[in-house]
């Protein structure tokens, strides 16, 4: 049985799929005497599935922030890379100074695009930059928005940091 026809489980993404290491966790189905489909809703174990498929959303969201994607004016000629995997990421910050108002916008940018291109699950984006903390060069903000899962949406803010100098991105 497809994952997405478990009532009352996210359907996992597919870098956990992959690499799945409990793939009895997901399957709540049963077989009565009849031969028929028995669901078993288990509120516990649907608040981990929960939990876990926010904590993968927290993953891919590092992932795509650590990694960077590459900058060359002349991929403008093939529209179709700006959504695959070769210009996964965001690009390289060793260049920019976060700290001042057009890179700051440069990047806020950068990343809501990154979200929207290669991380779906998340709507209603929104991503705000804290106020610098003095004696600190890393950058904080804050990602919200919408979780889309099965069997309902959820809400999800995460505390994010960024340093500009080595590239690091922490989302927690």
């Amino acid at each position: 049985m497809p994952i997405t026809e478990i009532e009352g489980f996210p359907t996992p993404s597919l870098v956990d799929r992959l690499s799945n290491d409990e793939p009895d966790f997901y399957d709540s189905t049963d077989v009565d005497a009849s031969g028929q489909i028995r669901r078993q809703a288990n509120k516990a174990r649907t608040r981990e599935a929960v939990k876990r498929y926010e904590d993968s959303v927290r993953r891919d969201l590092e992932w795509l922030f650590n990694s960077r994607r590459v900058k060359d004016d002349r991929l403008a000629k093939y529209p179709e890379l700006q959504s695959s995997v070769f210009c996964y990421g965001i690009p390289d910050l060793n260049s920019e100074d976060p700290s001042r108002t057009h890179d700051k916008d440069e990047l806020l940018h950068n990343m809501e695009d990154a979200v929207a291109r290669f991380d779906r699950r998340l709507c209603d984006l929104t991503i705000e930059f804290g106020s610098p903390v003095l004696g600190s060069h890393l950058l904080h903000f804050q990602i919200s928005g919408v979780v889309m899962m099965d069997p309902v949406p959820a809400e999800v803010a995460f505390q994010s940091s960024l340093d500009p100098i080595i590239g690091e991105c922490k989302v927690s």
